[in-house]
C-alpha cells in the first residue's frame, strides 16, 4: 500500500507558519494597545487629581496669577491626556489590522487543510477501488481454476 503524499505539504506548511507569525504580531500589538490604555488611565487619574487640587486650591486665598499657572498646567495635562488617547486609538487601529491579517492567515490555512482531507479521501477511495479489483481478480481466477478442475 503505497503511502499517501499531500501535493501542498509545503504550502501547508508554509500557511502554518504564517498564521503563527500573525498571532504573535497580534499578541504584541495587543501589548502594545494595553500599555497605551494603561498610561490612559494613569494620565486621566493624575488628571482628576490634580483638578481636585486645583479646586481646593481655588476655593482658598491665593494670588490670580498663581491659579492661572496652575490652571494652564492642567491645560497642558489635558492635551497631554488627548495626545495619549490618540495614540491609543492608533494601536486599536493596528489591534484590528492584525487581527485581520491573523483572520486572513487562518483562511489560506484552512482552504490548504481541507484540499488535504480532500486529497486524503480521494486516495482512500482509490486504495478501496485498487483493493476491490484484487479481490475481484482473486475470485476470479479461484473461480476460473475450479471450473476448470
Amino acid at each position: 500500500m503505497p503511502v499517501f503524499r499531500y501535493k501542498f505539504a509545503r504550502i501547508l506548511t508554509v500557511k502554518e507558519k504564517d498564521e503563527e507569525q500573525a498571532k504573535l504580531i497580534l499578541a504584541e500589538a495587543m501589548g502594545v494597545r494595553d500599555q497605551a490604555m494603561l498610561a490612559v488611565k494613569v494620565a486621566k487619574e493624575e488628571l482628576l487629581a490634580l483638578e481636585s487640587d486645583f479646586r481646593e486650591l481655588a476655593s482658598g486665598h491665593l494670588a490670580v496669577a498663581w491659579l492661572r499657572q496652575y490652571h494652564n498646567q492642567l491645560e497642558a495635562f489635558k492635551k497631554k491626556i488627548h495626545h495619549k488617547e490618540q495614540i491609543l486609538l492608533e494601536k486599536e487601529q493596528l489591534v484590528e489590522e492584525k487581527r485581520l491579517a491573523l483572520v486572513e492567515a487562518m483562511k489560506q490555512r484552512k482552504i490548504y487543510e481541507n484540499l488535504k482531507e480532500r486529497a486524503f479521501e480521494a486516495y482512500l477511495k482509490e486504495e478501496e477501488h485498487a483493493a476491490q479489483l484484487q479481490l475481484d481478480e482473486l475470485v476470479s481466477y479461484k473461480y476460473n481454476s475450479e471450473i476448470n478442475t
